[in-house]
């Protein structure tokens, strides 16, 4: 990562490593962030929290492709998603401290399987393909300090370990237990990942993740900030207006840089 910090506060806390794993080959991680079962945030005992995640940057993206070029956008940008959903392969479960969990050991989160070029088209974006649609909007975008995390950085899934579905937090209401674990998260890695990325423009992926991040209080840690609002990379794999969200999304990205510049020229 560009900011090391940032590798470390990914590495060494919310994911346990030795050393900082490369984007490709890791080693199994010692442990993971257990913070919220510790504290009794995870009241409902038909769940778990299980698949984990952790934030990517662009030198990620370049380190498993290639290097963008070196006039692009580099100003830090951060782009919001709301948790873990989905199963991304991230490797056999690892238990510690009494609990298990699924953290990506297999290679980075977010980061595409191995491609040799950035992906220029809509054609080159598979839907459901979270990591090759990132890399396509780092290149269509020249973004050089842009950063990818979830708000929350583990799923909810059956307690029973069968996996059969990720079921989504509930954020419109703030007395819910969901709500102690988003909290927690925010204070534990978020707002630090805020902190030390600055980023001037937020983009949200989806109205959750817009949701989340204002009830965590974003606009008072951040608040010359200007955010976005995007579509869910998801919208692609369930049809949601397929043809359009690429397109959709980049005039967003592009009109959200352009008015950023112009304000700050």
């Amino acid at each position: 990562m560009k900011n090391k910090e940032l590798e470390t506060l990914n590495f060494t806390k919310l994911i346990k490593y030795d050393d900082i794993p490369d984007v490709r080959k890791r080693p199994t991680c010692n442990g993971y962030c257990v913070s919220c079962e510790q504290n009794g945030y995870l009241e409902d005992p038909q769940y778990m929290l299980f698949q984990m995640s952790h934030g990517a940057d662009t030198e990620d993206f370049e380190n498993a492709i290639n290097k963008l070029p070196e006039d692009g956008f580099d100003v830090p940008v951060a782009f919001l998603l709301e948790s873990p959903g989905g199963h991304y392969a991230n490797g056999e479960p690892i238990p510690f401290e009494g609990f298990f969990k699924e953290p990506p050991v297999n290679c980075y989160y977010w980061l595409p399987p191995l491609m040799k070029e950035w992906p220029t088209a809509d054609d080159d974006v598979a839907p459901g393909s979270y990591g090759k649609y990132f890399a396509y909007i780092l290149a269509a975008h020249k973004l050089r300090n842009a950063y990818f995390t979830n708000v929350i950085k583990c799923s909810l899934a059956p307690a029973d370990k069968s996996k059969s579905f990720s079921p989504w937090y509930k954020v419109r209401c703030q007395n819910h237990w969901h709500s102690k674990i988003r909290s927690n998260c925010f204070e534990q890695y978020l707002k630090e990942e805020l902190r030390l990325l600055q980023p001037r423009i937020v983009f949200y992926f989806g109205r959750n993740a817009e949701r989340m991040a204002y009830l965590n209080g974003i606009r008072t840690l951040l608040p010359n900030m200007s955010p976005a609002l995007l579509r869910h990379p998801s919208d692609r794999r369930y049809g949601h207006k397929e043809a359009t969200i690429l397109s959709d999304n980049d005039i967003i990205i592009s009109e959200t840089i352009r008015k950023w510049k112009e304000s700050n020229s």
